[in-house]
């Protein structure tokens, strides 16, 4: 079943919801794919991984970008609707060796029903089905080969691999979403061309609007933080704190609620808010929030004295 929902710029994002029985399945195949290939992943990729979180992301960024690092240029890559463009014969290539292999290709070409009409699906993977972050991890795994990042063994206790210091570059992905640090603005510039193969094999192109090369002194957002370097009397500081974006979508999640909840008991809607407010405090609570918390703490108590001014307006 083809349903939407809104997305951040005012498009709307396709889900494909499949039935009971084959979300039944698609666990089954998953619990059996996932350790295959968990072992292969590369070590930079975040995104819909077991114990991995956008929070490590974040972190192994801070890592590769801190004061000591020359790193300097940000490539931010962004895939052009990553899940709908997916290669089938990529996904069933890299498969190939799996039992369950035909049934992946019957998911991913059985189509999908919209407003009682059914339409054939010739390429990509249904966000909204069990088993879709898998295949598309699978599908997206290998940038770090085809862009030229080289691992080389360490023999310290304790550690396994690390890139090899000659090589000029790291990268950081959640999903579609992906960073590319460089020592050269020239060395960035060059990763629209070294990703030409990379993308023609899983049948994506890079989303145009969200895909740019910046400075650190710049600052860029990743995954609802922005990561900019700061010039102090201490010499030059990282600093990772909320981004816009983000501060923006939790004041439009909070003005909803009170827009919703109008003329309710006081009760209910503390009921309503503390989970929205606890969220956003958990998700920003690792970076530097002072600032951001101070702000948002303000807005929430506008808001609250506005509703309870139209709750008892004849009370001072």
């Amino acid at each position: 079943k083809r349903t939407f929902i809104a997305k951040k710029n005012g498009k709307l994002r396709p889900l494909g919801i499949p039935t009971i029985r084959d979300r039944v399945y698609q666990n089954v195949v998953k619990n059996a794919l996932e350790p295959q290939w968990e072992v292969r992943f590369e070590a930079s990729s975040y995104g819909f991984r077991p114990k991995r979180s956008t929070h490590d992301a974040i972190s192994n960024l801070f890592n590769k970008l801190n004061t000591n690092s020359k790193k300097k240029w940000v490539f931010e890559g962004d895939f052009q609707g990553c899940f709908d463009h997916l290669n089938h014969n990529w996904i069933s290539k890299q498969t190939s060796m799996f039992p369950g292999n035909t049934l992946i290709g019957r998911w991913l070409k059985m189509g999908y029903m919209e407003q009682g009409m059914f339409h054939d699906t010739m390429e990509g993977s249904p966000q909204g089905s069990v088993a879709s972050p898998l295949l598309a991890n699978i599908a997206l795994d290998g940038m770090e080969k085809e862009i030229g990042i080289v691992y080389r063994k360490t023999y310290k206790s304790g550690t396994g691999y690390k890139i090899d210091p000659k090589c000029k570059m790291g990268r950081v992905a959640y999903a579609d979403d992906f960073v590319i640090v460089t020592e050269t603005n020239e060395q960035a510039q060059l990763m629209y061309q070294k990703l030409t193969s990379y993308l023609k094999k899983r049948g994506i192109k890079l989303s145009v609007d969200k895909t740019k090369v910046t400075h650190i002194e710049n600052g860029f957002d990743f995954l609802g933080f922005s990561l900019r370097q700061y010039k102090t009397e201490q010499g030059n500081k990282l600093l990772i704190k909320p981004s816009k974006d983000s501060i923006k979508k939790a004041k439009g999640k909070i003005k909803d609620t009170f827009a919703v909840m109008r003329g309710r008991p006081v009760k209910e809607i503390i009921r309503v808010l503390n989970p929205i407010i606890r969220g956003y405090g958990q998700y920003w609570k690792h970076v530097v929030s002072k600032k951001t918390f101070g702000y948002m703490d303000n807005y929430v108590f506008l808001k609250i004295r506005k509703y309870l001014r139209q709750l008892h307006p004849k009370k001072s």
